[in-house]
C-alpha cells in the first residue's frame, strides 16, 4: 500500500513528518545511495501526550538510522539476520 504524503503535512525535524493528530509519522531518508522509508504509528499510545508522540518517533528515528547503518557496515552481522533486513 503506498504512502500518501499529503496525509502528513506536519513537519517535525529533517526526514520526519507527522499527520493531523501527530500520532503517526512518516520517515524518509538516503543512506549510503538507499532511499528508507516508512512508518512510525503511535495510534495505541493514546494516554501520550503529542510531545511525547514527537519524542518518541525522534528516538525511533535515530534507532532505525543506526540499524540501517549496522545492516550495511557491520562485520558482527549473521547471514540470516543479513536476508531478513535486506
Amino acid at each position: 500500500m503506498p504512502i500518501n504524503l499529503k496525509e502528513y503535512p506536519n513537519k517535525i525535524k529533517a526526514n520526519l513528518w507527522a499527520n493531523r493528530t501527530h500520532n503517526v509519522f512518516y520517515y524518509n531518508f538516503v543512506q549510503e545511495g538507499k532511499r528508507h522509508r516508512g512508518l512510525i504509528d503511535l495510534k495505541s499510545r493514546v494516554a501520550w501526550g503529542k510531545r511525547d508522540r514527537v519524542d518518541y518517533a525522534s528516538a525511533e528515528l535515530v534507532k532505525i538510522k543506526i540499524e540501517k547503518r549496522e545492516g550495511v557496515i557491520s562485520d558482527k552481522i549473521t547471514l540470516d539476520v543479513f536476508m531478513v533486513k535486506h
